[in-house]
């Protein structure tokens, strides 16, 4: 008979169930263990109950999901590790998982969430962030995102406002980000200052149509695409899929949401063929958390000069800010 497992994990508390559906149920855990939780990490309940972490909290505190609403998981529950797969998402749940768990991060301030200024063009035009919001960051495998995810740690953190980063991933990628995050131990911890990255596996993370899954009123959403990574435009975000979430689109101003539609429709038309390669150019951009690959400092664009140029371009003229980086392969990130 083999050796009973060891407890690596105990339950804290039920959090976040309300509305995400009946075949999945979110926990806050005490890890026990002396080497910090992975991302992914598997754990299994007393009643075979699995569940994976998501999120790596402070104080030794982790969120995890179960595949099941696993209502026999109560305080002080112990956990053991599990060797399966991890618990994957139905795509239609992403939303509402994501909510939950940002809510559990995100107290009400008492004030008027504002814009965050960024300082990355692609974003403070196309997608803004708004404090106490979610950002999808969607994509396929080496098309930049977990750059774009220091990035974003890297500008926001230092500012106070808050932030909930969420990274979904396609199953058979999934091994990939513990592996990432164990051999890059620069990169900025799941809890960093203001901003909380989740990490979620489901079969959408690739698909460039599941920003349509996640209701627009629960984060904007980027889209990333390998051949524009390809390019050479970094960040290579895919400006026909990526959408604003409403709390950003109510808080621009009206220029600005008529500037967002006219862009989409650039990037999804035959006819404005020539326009959209200008603005993936446009939107190409150093980032500071690359500097050591590329040579190039990051740069900081405000918003309004961001939109000024997006218009220039999108009235056939050169943009008046100019161009951040070169294009083709030789800029690499």
């Amino acid at each position: 008979m083999s050796a009973p497992r060891r407890v690596i994990a105990r339950v804290i508390a039920r959090g976040g169930a309300h509305g995400i559906g009946t075949n999945a149920a979110l926990f806050r855990l005490a890890w026990l263990e002396p080497e910090p939780a992975r991302v992914f990490a598997g754990l299994r309940g007393p009643d075979g109950q699995r569940l994976s972490v998501v999120h790596r909290g402070v104080g030794g505190e982790v969120v995890a999901i179960a595949s099941s609403p696993a209502h026999g998981l109560v305080a002080n529950t112990d956990l053991v590790a599990d060797d399966g797969p991890p618990v994957a998402i139905a795509p239609e749940r992403l939303g509402a998982i994501a909510s939950a768990i940002a809510a559990q991060f995100m107290e009400s301030t008492g004030r008027d969430p504002a814009l965050i200024d960024t300082g990355v063009k692609v974003i403070d035009v196309l997608a803004p962030l708004v404090d106490g919001g979610i950002v999808w960051v969607f994509g396929l495998h080496d098309s930049g995102r977990m750059k774009f995810i220091e990035e974003l740690h890297l500008r926001v953190a230092p500012t106070g406002q808050r932030l909930t980063v969420v990274f979904p991933i396609i199953p058979s990628y999934a091994a990939t980000i513990p592996a990432h995050l164990h051999a890059q131990p620069s990169f900025p911890p799941d809890v960093n200052g203001g901003v909380r990255s989740v990490w979620l596996v489901s079969e959408a993370a690739g698909d460039p149509g599941a920003t349509a899954l996640v209701p627009s009123d629960r984060g904007s959403r980027f889209v990333f695409n390998p051949a524009l990574a390809q390019r050479g435009c970094y960040p290579a975000i895919d400006c026909a899929a990526t959408r604003a979430s409403d709390d950003a689109l109510a808080r621009v101003e009206a220029g600005q949401r008529e500037l967002i539609a006219q862009i989409h429709a650039a990037a999804t038309n035959p006819e404005a063929s020539g326009i959209l390669p200008t603005l993936e150019r446009y939107f190409a951009q150093p980032f500071e958390s690359a500097r050591d690959f590329t040579g190039l400092a990051g740069t900081h664009v405000a918003r309004r000069e961001a939109c000024t140029s997006c218009a220039d371009i999108l009235a056939g003229h050169a943009p008046r800010g100019g161009y951040d980086l070169p294009t083709g392969s030789d800029v690499a990130q």
